[in-house]
């Protein structure tokens, strides 16, 4: 693996990482006011997002060699 290809790879993956927990420290706040309502689909939303991130930055990995 190239070390523009790992550099690449860590930066994507952190900022999944911190997107995951923006989403959840919203989620947290919406909980602690009472809003239970909005807390069923978000990690339903949040799995479906990191997966099709995933495999799109996979598949530009693998084409770019």
């Amino acid at each position: 693996m190239k070390k523009t290809a790992r550099l690449a790879l860590f930066r994507v993956s952190y900022i999944i990482m911190m997107f995951t927990a923006a989403i959840f420290s919203v989620v947290e706040l919406l909980r602690e006011k009472g809003l239970h309502d909005y807390y069923d689909p978000v990690p339903l939303c949040t799995f479906i997002v990191l997966t099709i991130t995933f495999f799109s930055i996979d598949k530009r990995l693998r084409t770019r060699h």
